[in-house]
């Protein structure tokens, strides 16, 4: 099926976590969705989650989520 971008329905992901590899740790900090069609938001979806461990100061001056 061919459509343009602009006829389709489809959501964005953004997954915010606490360091850049699930195989060191790090645990999902927010996860946000936005659901498009036809070049418009129609939806928005956003969480913060308890990834189970201290936020590194890193991560925190570079999301702004904190502890």
């Amino acid at each position: 099926m061919n459509q343009y971008l602009h006829q389709t329905t489809f959501v964005v992901l953004d997954i915010e976590t606490t360091g850049a590899s699930p195989k060191v740790g790090a645990g999902i900090t927010e996860i946000g969705a936005v659901k498009v069609r036809g070049g418009e938001v129609i939806g928005i979806f956003e969480s913060f989650i308890n990834p189970g461990e201290s936020i590194p100061t890193y991560i925190t001056a570079l999301t702004g989520i904190t502890d």
